[in-house]
């Protein structure tokens, strides 16, 4: 019984050291080195999307990430991230399944941040994802802010900066020497699935069933003497 008790104890805590747990924030911060002009028209073969591949952390929920941008109207989303194919001094890769995908957003004359709520988002820690930004129509140019370029050191090791023609295949590095986008994102870690809490009630209530009957087990034995 006592190894029992112990097996939900330790249930316990786990299922609770989570929620006391800081949020996890990735990315480099800041507007960035520069500023990756001009994405948003497939008429032209300009590339209609451009954002950042990501390492997803052990905390692995996505509340939210934000870019800085400026002009054109786009949306902002989140995919898995394929495994990328060396092709000559590119580097392709295409994107799965969408997670998440912003309203429509008019951009501003100005390099401004957009913060993009996911609503605790759940990203798979074993596989990258990919974070960006798309035209919402052709000739609907946007910029991005973004960080490297000649003798720049990568700001952000656990992915790149991609763009795109058509917001499935995607290639890097992109033609200004530009290595991530400035971004960051925002995890925390995962809340403990229903079953699990069921389980620990289901303990509980074993464990308050078991103490009952081994008093009133007791009692009974007094009253025989």
């Amino acid at each position: 019984m006592k190894a029992i008790i112990l097996g939900f104890a330790a249930l316990l805590s786990v299922a609770f050291s989570s929620a006391g747990k800081a949020d996890t924030i990735i990315g480099n911060g800041g507007v960035g080195s520069g500023v990756a002009c001009c994405f948003g028209d497939s008429a032209y073969g300009t590339a209609v999307s451009a954002g950042q591949t990501i390492t997803v952390p052990s905390d692995n929920v996505l509340q939210s990430f934000s870019f800085y941008a400026e002009g054109g109207t786009f949306r902002a989303v989140v995919a898995e991230w394929y495994a990328q194919v060396l092709t000559g001094q590119y580097q392709s890769g295409v994107v799965g399944p969408i997670l998440y995908q912003s309203p429509a957003i008019s951009g501003t004359g100005t390099l401004t941040q957009y913060t993009f709520n996911t609503g605790a988002l759940t990203l798979d820690p074993e596989n990258r994802a990919i974070l960006f930004l798309v035209a919402e129509q052709d000739n609907s140019w946007f910029k991005i802010g973004a960080y490297g370029g000649p003798n720049l050191p990568d700001s952000y090791t656990g992915g790149q900066f991609e763009t795109s023609p058509d917001g499935v295949s995607w290639i890097s590095p992109v033609s200004n020497g530009y290595l991530d986008a400035s971004f960051s994102a925002d995890f925390s870690p995962a809340v403990p699935e229903t079953s699990t809490w069921a389980m620990l009630l289901i303990g509980f209530a074993g464990i308050g069933f078991y103490r009952r009957s081994r008093k009133t087990a007791t009692s009974f034995n007094l009253c025989a003497r």
